[in-house]
């Protein structure tokens, strides 16, 4: 089938699926490039290469550690994932030492004369590569910010557990070496999120035309992108404080320690020098 039909076929109402995987490492562009030397490329831009399967089948693989299959069947997925380094959660199940993916899928329809967006789902009047991109692009940090709200909640979670010793007496059931890589690690996710930021900014061709700007604005708003990072800032905020409160407290016990044991140690010597 040409080029022109092919266009002409996405001119009518169809429905295609997008499909999102994410994991927490950054892709090499370049390196991604070699690994499918033999596939049909595009560099979209500094951010997103483009793989070129037919007219219809598209492959968009973002530096930010996600691919968006669009209208590829599921059945092929995992030969990407696996050239690419990245394994499927059912296989992360199986295998412990291997990082979990994040998943997520989003419905587009061709219908001629319509520019929708709803839940989970995009309606445009044709087939148009920098409208599908601008799709696939937002659907992948939302797929991406998933596993930093993963690592996040687990922060949280061991927060939570390392401030129960001080309710229920002051003790802290961390040493001072793992309150130090605790807080590393928080700082390491701030860092993750604003450089996700800085990826979310609006894609230069959303200032092309108008219809690109309204429809990257609606994309944003249906995935909660701005909530969700309010969201992760307040928690990574709250582990950062209870952290820093933690190990204030162990260093304070650390001095405590050492004021007795010089105590201690003047006392011996007065001792010793009366006898």
């Amino acid at each position: 089938m040409s080029e022109k039909a092919s266009i002409s076929v996405l001119s009518f109402r169809a429905r295609y699926l997008l499909h999102a995987y994410s994991a927490p490492a950054r892709f090499s562009l370049r390196q991604v490039s070699e690994l499918l030397i033999n596939e049909k490329k595009e560099r979209y831009n500094q951010d997103c290469l483009i793989v070129h399967r037919n007219n219809i089948e598209k492959i968009f693989i973002f530096r930010f550690g996600t691919i968006v299959f669009f209208n590829v069947a599921v059945e092929e997925h995992e030969n990407y994932l696996s050239t690419l380094g990245m394994t499927p959660k059912k296989k992360a199940v199986e295998q412990k030492d291997l990082d979990e993916l994040a998943e997520d899928d989003f419905t587009l329809t061709i219908e001629p004369g319509v520019t929708e967006v709803s839940f989970n789902a995009v309606k445009i009047p044709e087939f148009d590569l920098a409208k599908l991109e601008m799709v696939a692009h937002i659907l992948a940090q939302s797929s991406a910010l998933e596993i930093i709200e993963w690592e996040v909640e687990e922060f949280l979670a061991e927060s939570d557990t390392m401030t129960r010793g001080l309710k229920r007496g002051g003790l802290i059931s961390r040493s001072r070496s793992k309150l130090l890589k605790f807080i590393g690690e928080g700082l390491s996710a701030r860092h993750r999120i604003v450089n996700q930021l800085l990826l979310l900014n609006e894609p230069e061709k959303t200032w092309e035309k108008e219809d690109l700007y309204k429809l990257y604005q609606d994309l944003f708003k249906n995935f909660d992108m701005k909530d969700r990072i309010d969201r992760l800032e307040k928690m990574l905020g709250l582990c950062s404080d209870v952290s820093e409160l933690l190990l204030e407290v162990l260093n304070a016990r650390r001095a405590e320690v050492m004021e007795i044991v010089i105590i201690i140690l003047i006392g011996f010597e007065l001792l010793k020098s009366l006898y």
